[in-house]
């Protein structure tokens, strides 16, 4: 079994344009460490959100590209997803200006103004929920927010989903599941990221239970 650890180096757009972080054989099986869409800089409630925002590197740091060996533009990558295990305790999520459906922005005009910002730090605890308070906790339910294929030619941001997959937040994406995705470089270039503890048919606030 590989053990791909890009130890800090990520990704921040989808392309083939960057050098691979390894090569994968077809039907060989893989552990792949990832990051926060915050790049673990938001570590608790009191962090000002503003500044890391600013600081990090890009949103939704992708463990890629991954090389996959005698895959050709037309064919089509079958991923497995067999578990997903939390690599810290805790899990951040919260409310950024101007961004998510609930405060207005430029693609949501809405006639409030915007919502305040703020954090929530969630802890998984022995009975297998990603607890703020009695009040605030959800079941540990993770999926990937970000999975996809390198596109043709350009590079898309790991912001935006697409043709090849990309930043779609979708539960679905979760152990136990398999998604195809479209190869149209040679190798695939394959990406993954953005892993959720929970999160329900949308991020309504922006953001889900990152980890």
């Amino acid at each position: 079994m590989q053990i791909i650890d890009p130890k800090g180096d990520y990704g921040f757009v989808f392309g083939a344009y960057r050098e691979p972080i390894a090569k994968v054989k077809p039907g060989e099986e893989v552990v792949l460490y990832t990051e926060d869409a915050y790049c673990g800089l938001l570590t608790s409630e009191d962090t000002n959100r503003e500044e890391v925002l600013k600081n990090r590197p890009g949103p939704n740091p992708q463990t890629g590209p991954i090389y996959i060996e005698g895959a050709k533009a037309g064919d089509t990558l079958k991923v497995h997803i067999i578990n997903i295990e939390a690599a810290r305790d805790w899990a951040v999520s919260g409310i950024s200006k101007s961004f998510g459906g609930l405060t207005p922005n430029h693609y949501t005009r809405m006639i409030n103004t915007s919502l305040h910002e703020k954090t929530w730090i969630y802890r998984l605890d022995k009975e297998g929920m990603m607890r703020h308070d009695d009040f605030l906790r959800f079941p540990w339910k993770p999926f990937m927010g970000t999975i996809a294929t390198a596109p043709y030619r350009e590079a898309v941001s790991t912001m935006a989903p697409f043709e090849n997959g990309g930043n779609m937040d979708c539960p679905d994406v979760k152990p136990g599941n398999i998604v195809y995705l479209p190869v149209c470089v040679d190798g695939a270039y394959f990406f993954t990221g953005d892993c959720h503890a929970n999160q329900g048919e949308g991020e309504l606030c922006g953001t889900a239970l990152e980890i």
